[in-house]
């Protein structure tokens, strides 16, 4: 399945076109998207461009188990850096399995 209604077949044609453009050797996503690396690898062999690997996280989302998203206005890293969030404190706390309060994680 190349398109699906919440992914037009543009979206994925941009992102293996950007990826390859860009020279992108690993894709690191939530496993929300996991159904669209087949698609994209498909993709990627007809147009002759690289395969990057592949890597797919739990998904981010907010405690009451609604998706991160920008259209959502979740916060960015400049927002929670404006509002006093250490960078390297945060990424400690991440790499030690340990969000943010009011996050949580779904799935694998």
């Amino acid at each position: 399945m190349l398109a699906r209604k919440d992914a037009p077949a543009s979206y994925h044609l941009a992102c293996v076109v950007d990826d390859a453009a860009s020279g992108v050797t690993l894709v690191t996503r939530a496993s929300d998207l996991r159904c669209s690396t087949p698609v994209q690898r498909v993709l990627q062999v007809l147009l002759g461009l690289s395969q990057p690997a592949y890597l797919h996280h739990a998904l981010v989302t907010h405690s009451d188990g609604r998706r991160l998203a920008k259209r959502d206005l979740a916060p960015t890293l400049a927002v929670m850096r404006e509002a006093g969030v250490d960078g390297r404190a945060l990424a400690a706390d991440l790499l030690a399995g340990k969000l943010p309060l009011g996050f949580d994680l779904r799935g694998a």
